[in-house]
């Protein structure tokens, strides 16, 4: 029967088995008093029939669905809940309470069913639009199919299936990560049939926020991106049991600028401090210590004496001699020719300095500083925590141009000094 004020009209066989919604809530009148509430059943696979005392296609079915589950010792057992959902006149549903009991005892209905006359708020609730329709809910709370029609055996099968939700176990994959990095969270899925999962993350101040995933061939994945530090902890719940894991999530400073630094830089590298039109420009000389507030460093630690104290507390090696250039950051060494004004190297590294956001600008000679400065302020690197950068004079005009300039290696990374 299709829904539709007082009109049923009974529908063709419509399977929906891999119909799968966060894990809900719901209550529903109870004849003779009280309340089904379907988290009170968690754990159980619980099944809510919804059929019409005018429904001819209902009148045949449903004594024969009491009958299959009365002779199942397995539907019979407390694994099981079932809500028969008698919907028959959504204009007057309290003249109707009586006839629905009367159909619902005339099913000789098993043990472990319930009957709730006229819940049009269920109705809307889960989408009901033909009688007879089946919804199984598995135990974790999902729906898990919704069958519309009489197919007895579909409908057994597609219950106890839910019920073998029970001994789904779900494997978490998910590694150490950085704020506002792309991350790749996954995991696999055995020992029962699921095609969505609800991911819930739960952040270092307590704050949740759930993220459904397909399941396919056994495996799920999705990308998303955290910007709290701290330990977090991501969990899903299947057949009753939750599983979870906890991974650690690092700041991580980013190569971009937001127009409030502070450039400090020697007489040599003048000219890289003018291409940036940011906060306020100091000449090495005049400053003793270093401001707060964001910082742009310019020039090799040899040049710049803030940026040598920044690289021996964060272990980089930035250095250039006799032509022998030699670049170190984390597990990476570069070991380059450097021709004056032909072929230069320069690192940019953001880091985390005494409470201030300090990127340093520092190449092997002054155009390794120039060319790296024109892409982090053309804003090539924002998405980078360190980039190491190679200017070759391809025109011989020992000008720096930035089809001249490349990035040799780059990546995200938690600098703290």
């Amino acid at each position: 029967m299709k829904v539709k004020g007082l009109a049923l009209l009974l529908s063709a066989l419509l399977v929906f088995p891999s119909l799968r919604v966060t894990a809900m809530d719901f209550t529903a009148p109870l004849y003779g008093g009280g309340t089904f509430k379907l988290s009170n059943f968690r754990g159980k696979v619980v099944v809510v029939m919804f059929a019409s005392v005018y429904c001819g296609a209902c009148r045949k079915h449903m004594p024969e669905l009491a009958s299959a589950w009365r002779s199942d010792p397995d539907l019979s057992s407390d694994r099981y809940v079932g809500l028969v959902a008698m919907i028959s006149n959504y204009k007057d549903p309290d003249s109707m309470v009586e006839m629905d009991a009367d159909f619902f005892r005339n099913l000789n209905p098993p043990s472990n069913w319930y009957l709730s006359p006229e819940p049009w708020d269920l109705v809307f609730r889960l989408g009901i639009r033909y009688t007879p329709t089946v919804v199984i809910i598995d135990p974790q709370g999902n729906v898990y199919a919704k069958v519309v029609g009489t197919d007895l055996n579909l409908q057994i099968r597609l219950i106890k299936e839910a019920a073998r939700q029970k001994d789904v176990k779900v494997n978490l994959e998910v590694k150490s990560t950085y704020t506002g990095m792309e991350t790749l969270i996954g995991g696999t899925v055995t020992g029962g049939k699921v095609s969505n999962l609800t991911l819930v993350f739960t952040s270092p101040s307590g704050e949740e926020r759930e993220v459904d995933v397909p399941v396919s061939g056994g495996r799920f994945s999705l990308s998303t991106t955290f910007n709290e530090p701290g330990v977090w902890t991501v969990s899903v719940s299947v057949g009753g049991r939750t599983f979870s894991k906890k991974f650690l999530v690092k700041v991580a400073y980013y190569l971009a600028l937001n127009g409030s630094e502070s450039v400090i830089f020697r007489e040599d590298d003048v000219i890289s401090a003018q291409i940036f039109d940011i906060g306020q420009k100091l000449r090495l000389g005049g400053v003793s210590s270093l401001p707060q507030g964001r910082l742009v460093l310019l020039g090799g630690p040899q040049a710049n004496k803030f940026v040598r104290e920044l690289n021996q507390r964060l272990g980089i090696t930035v250095l250039n001699k006799g032509g022998k250039g030699k670049i170190r950051v984390l597990d990476y060494t570069l070991n380059a020719e450097v021709e004056y004004g032909k072929l230069d190297y320069a690192l940019v590294v953001a880091a985390g300095y005494e409470g201030r956001v300090v990127i340093a600008v520092q190449g092997l000679t002054r155009y390794g500083t120039f060319a790296a400065s024109l892409m982090l302020h053309a804003g090539y690197l924002n998405e980078l925590s360190y980039a190491v950068i190679r200017w070759a004079d391809l025109d011989g005009d020992s000008s720096v141009s930035f089809d001249e300039i490349e990035v040799v290696r780059s990546g995200i990374y938690s600098f703290e000094s």
